[in-house]
């Protein structure tokens, strides 16, 4: 079985990805499998020709490129041809049963038909913005980023579970925890 975790940026979906490795489950997280592309020389290579200025000495901008492409959708377009296919093929290479992969871009990545059970992590604009204060490199882009992403109410008409996330940590590990138990019930 293949669950994806899915939700706007801020919503929690790595803290929830972090409880689900905290129980044992193999998990994946796309922002995990992007991190690593940075340092893939075929990556930069391809980011190099779509974004010149991005690359200097062989390395990615990461600011530059994010300043990019939450500026220009057509950019932003040409990243996800660029990064999706390959994030894609990573996650299908994973042979693991259940596989638990945190996507914050699920229809953006046309990998919503990948997965056997949607969690959606729910949380407020004001909630998610107050999250996001918390990591510096972003803040400037925060409302750009939140603009450029599906909405709640979209992803909420694709997800299977939800879950909501405007409570405390120990909340939400005991909706994570009780949600695991549902899908993977104790074997007497």
């Amino acid at each position: 079985m293949r669950i994806a975790i899915i939700g706007g940026i801020g919503s929690g979906k790595s803290t929830v990805l972090d409880i689900v490795r905290n129980l044992g489950y193999p998990s994946l997280s796309a922002d995990e499998m992007n991190r690593e592309l940075l340092e893939d020389p075929q990556y930069i290579r391809l980011l190099g020709a779509a974004f010149p200025d991005v690359v200097v000495d062989g390395r990615v901008d990461k600011d530059s490129l994010r300043n990019q492409i939450f500026s220009d959708k057509t950019k932003r377009l040409m990243l996800n041809n660029i990064a999706h296919p390959m994030i894609k093929r990573k996650i299908a290479s994973i042979e693991k049963d259940p596989l638990f992969v945190e996507v914050p871009l699920i229809c953006e990545s046309g990998m919503e038909k990948e997965f056997d059970e949607l969690i959606l992590v729910s949380a407020t604009l004001k909630k998610r913005i107050k999250r996001l204060k918390n990591r510096p490199e972003i803040k400037k882009l925060t409302k750009k980023i939140i603009n450029s992403q599906i909405s709640q109410k979209k992803l909420k008409s694709l997800a299977t579970i939800v879950i909501d996330n405007n409570g405390t940590y120990e909340d939400l590990e005991k909706s994570v925890k009780k949600i695991v138990k549902c899908l993977f019930p104790p074997k007497s």
